[in-house]
Parts: C-alpha cells; sequence; structure tokens
C-alpha cells in the first residue's frame, strides 16, 4: 500500500508580468519514502490580445529513503545500498517555456539538467527526461462547458518513452470529467518491451464555490496484475476565478492581465 501528500501554490505578480510556484510532495508506498520539494519562476509576455508566452526554471529537491525494516527480500541489493547511503538526496533544476492561444496552449522543457551534465549512470532513478505538452480549450454551448483535449510526451532514454493522452469536459463550469491513458514508460529504462499501455486514469470534479473545487482520481494499472487502483482525492482553491463564458468572450484573455491592469493618474 501507500499514501501520498501533495501540496502545491502558484501565484502570478507585477500584473501577471511574473509568476512563482511552490510545491511539496511525499510519498510512502511500501518500504520507499520520497521527499520531494520545488520552486518555480516564470516571466509571462503578452503577444497581442489573445497570446501568451513564457519562460521558467525550476529548482527541485529530492530525498528518497528506504526502510529497511518493511524490506521483504535480499537486503545486500545494490540499490538498496545507495539508498540507504544517501545517494539520492539531490538537487536539481528544469527550464521550460511555453506559448499560449485563447483555444490552445503548447510547451516543452528540460527536466533534472543537472543530472544530465553529470552524466550519471544507469543506477539513477532520478533520470534526467524532456517533456513536450499541449491542450486544446475548445468552448461548446457558447462558452459555457469547455472540451479540453490534452497530451503530455515524456523522452526517458534512447528506448523509453511515455505518452499521457487524454481528454476532459467541464459542464457548466461547475462539473468536470475525464479519462486518459499512459502509454509506455517504465523503470526499466533499457527494455524495449516494457513501452506498452500501463496506466488509465479517471477523474472527477465538482465546484463546491466559485474558487472551490473537490476532484477525485483512480489510477487503473492494466500492464501488472500485482498493483491495484491507486485513488487520488484533491481540494483546490483558485485566488483568481476565471469562468468560462468569461474567458472565452473577453477582448484579452490573458486570464490575469485584464483584472490587474493599474488605472492610469489623471491630473487635477
Amino acid at each position: 500500500g501507500g499514501k501520498i501528500n501533495f501540496l502545491s501554490f502558484n501565484m502570478p505578480l507585477s500584473y501577471n508580468n511574473f509568476g512563482v510556484g511552490l510545491s511539496l510532495y511525499n510519498e510512502k508506498i511500501n518500504f520507499m519514502n520520497n521527499t520531494y520539494v520545488s520552486g518555480a519562476f516564470a516571466y509571462h509576455i503578452e503577444i497581442g490580445n489573445d497570446q501568451l508566452f513564457s519562460m521558467g526554471v525550476a529548482a527541485e529537491y529530492n530525498n528518497i529513503r528506504a526502510d529497511a525494516d518493511r524490506v521483504v527480500g535480499d537486503l545486500s541489493d545494490e540499490m538498496l545500498a545507495l539508498l540507504d547511503a544517501g545517494q539520492y538526496n539531490k538537487m536539481d533544476y528544469s527550464a521550460g517555456i511555453n506559448y499560449q492561444h485563447r483555444y490552445f496552449k503548447i510547451g516543452i522543457s528540460s527536466n533534472r539538467l543537472a543530472t544530465a551534465f553529470k552524466g550519471d549512470d544507469d543506477q539513477n532513478i532520478l533520470v534526467q527526461y524532456y517533456t513536450a505538452q499541449g491542450a486544446l480549450m475548445l468552448p461548446v454551448r457558447g462558452g459555457v462547458d469547455l472540451i479540453e483535449p490534452m497530451f503530455i510526451y515524456r523522452k526517458f532514454s534512447k528506448v523509453s518513452h511515455s505518452w499521457d493522452l487524454g481528454c476532459y469536459y467541464t459542464f457548466n463550469d461547475l462539473i468536470l470529467f475525464g479519462i486518459s491513458a499512459r502509454v509506455g514508460g517504465s523503470a526499466e529504462f533499457s527494455s524495449k518491451e516494457n513501452n506498452a499501455i500501463n496506466v488509465f486514469n479517471i477523474t472527477g470534479g465538482f465546484k463546491l464555490m466559485s474558487k472551490l473545487l473537490l476532484g477525485y482520481s483512480v489510477d487503473i494499472a492494466s500492464s501488472s496484475a500485482s498493483l491495484g487502483p491507486s485513488h487520488e482525492f484533491t481540494l483546490s482553491y483558485e485566488f483568481l476565478d476565471i469562468n468560462n463564458n468569461q474567458r472565452f468572450n473577453q477582448k484579452s484573455p490573458s486570464n490575469y492581465k485584464g483584472r490587474f491592469k493599474k488605472k492610469g493618474n489623471k491630473r487635477k
């Protein structure tokens, strides 16, 4: 069994010219305990009324530990020895760019660059990888509802990569439902046989208040009969809430800038 706790905070600065974020993550699965802390900074450039270009950097701290008392099997395993010796107590950083339009967004990033520069061997649990992602934002029923097809591509090594493909529907800016599947990806980064469909996800959400969303998702592993489903509950609060009708009918869809622009000072 396992338990995951996750907290994320993001906010715009200087009328959305800048953005900062902080994420805290702790995962306990069987004998593994992983603590992750990440901080991010982004710079936004508005290109006309319908487009936004962003550049960002992030720093992360990972600490992975093993509880030897819960290990069943060979305690002399090389990977366990590395964990016990503090091998996976690391700082790293990432960088990426993103382009957003009223109806779509795309982005690319390079993750764990320090690991790539060091040229760590195949024993590394936290590998360097590249990410490309995109999503469509298609209004329906006059912008009251929203359909969001999405994809995320991750490249781990020469033979290992994964695709996340999904689609989400928001009804009346109140109820969210979506499904997705992960194709490929494996802890065995040198094996092509592991690049198969391995996870299905079903997600639902309900707005308790105008800025408060309660969500639930379940991951169902298809590649291994020994793994049961993983359940996740989320509670998110948006300090700035822009509904779909506002997003697709305002003149400037840059979600924050139109709300935070300074008023000119007039001389008396």
